[in-house]
């Protein structure tokens, strides 16, 4: 369903911003 959908692709933006946000000051380190 787009419901689906668009709750997966909203969830998996959230951990790619969650885990971006250590990850990128890291790797400009």
């Amino acid at each position: 369903s787009e419901g689906g959908l668009y709750a997966m692709r909203r969830i998996a933006a959230q951990t790619a911003a969650v885990i971006g946000v250590p990850v990128g000051p890291a790797w400009a380190s």
